[in-house]
């Protein structure tokens, strides 16, 4: 399914002539700052990350 969003996404940039970018994220930092959350706080964190995702 992501493939295929990307496949029209691509189609959609090159006929309107729009860049498209890519970057590599890196989540390390992240995630070792949510370890000095309690188990409930980084639950309640993450949880309200995806919903707005």
């Amino acid at each position: 399914m992501l493939s295929d969003a990307l496949t029209h996404a691509i189609a959609w940039a090159s006929k309107t002539r729009k860049p498209v970018v890519a970057e590599v994220l890196d989540f390390t930092a992240k995630k070792k700052a949510m370890t000095q959350l309690s188990p409930k706080g980084a639950c309640m964190l993450s949880g309200r990350l995806y919903a707005k995702y």
